[in-house]
């Protein structure tokens, strides 16, 4: 488990965003937005990472108001598959070919800035069976 340092809680972890620049395979589950990934996903679309994005639907509303060219970047790339889920789901999954990262919300519903990170494959295999998961019950995002 990863406590978030207090004078950089509300930037991208380095290790995470490192692993997460060195993966090839990347599936990702948003239940909260952070502008700050936007920067990380163009340049894996640089990198020709293929990506696997599911927002729910306030995510995909926010990105949709305030981030538009970015969802259509993400949308007309190749290599990405954007989902939307219409379920209230309280977690940030990440699963790559190196590594998997989860975030829980508390009991309450709150953001807790706590992150499990493994690279264990019985880890790797569970949260992409969460991940699968949420992609079986989201509507896929062909165009804006």
């Amino acid at each position: 488990m990863l406590e978030a340092d207090l004078n950089r809680l509300f930037e991208v972890p380095e290790d995470f965003k490192n692993n997460l620049l060195e993966s090839k395979d990347i599936k990702i589950f948003l239940s909260y937005f952070n502008p700050l990934y936007i920067e990380i996903y163009a340049e894996l679309i640089r990198k020709e990472a293929k990506m696997c994005l599911i927002l729910t639907q306030p995510v995909y509303e926010r990105m949709k108001k305030d981030y538009l060219e970015d969802l259509k970047m993400l949308v007309e790339s190749k290599n990405v598959e954007i989902y939307v889920c219409d379920k209230i789901v309280t977690l940030k999954d990440v699963v790559t070919d190196r590594f998997c990262s989860l975030v829980l919300f508390d009991k309450k519903g709150k953001f807790d800035h706590q992150r499990l990170m493994s690279f264990d494959e019985s880890a790797l295999k569970w949260c992409e069976e969460l991940f699968l998961y949420y992609k079986n019950i989201s509507r896929r995002l062909e165009k804006l």
